[in-house]
């Protein structure tokens, strides 16, 4: 399976943890392609359990290593994507 989780892989204090469903598709053996803020868009790495992880530009880290051709998004069986607009009423 490969999957994307989007935009942010560390999640931060407001947001649901995200490093245990991470560590899960691992395990499973997914293809992880992780977002990097490169400029005025965002860059994809192929990530595994040992990728190494910096703080971005905006404080979240994201990961180090060579970026994807944005036609690896083509072939995702699995997008995961914050709910930018939900609350507790809804």
């Amino acid at each position: 399976m490969k999957v994307a989780p989007c935009p942010g892989v560390e999640s931060t204090a407001t947001e649901p943890p995200t490093e245990q469903i991470i560590a899960t598709l691992h395990s499973a053996g997914a293809t992880l392609l992780l977002p990097r803020i490169a400029g005025d868009r965002l860059d994809w790495v192929r990530c595994t359990r040992e990728t190494v992880m910096a703080p971005g530009p905006m404080g979240i880290l994201e990961p180090v290593g060579p970026s994807v051709d944005a036609s690896a998004l083509d072939s995702l069986d699995l997008w995961l994507v914050p709910a930018l607009a939900v609350d507790a009423s809804g």
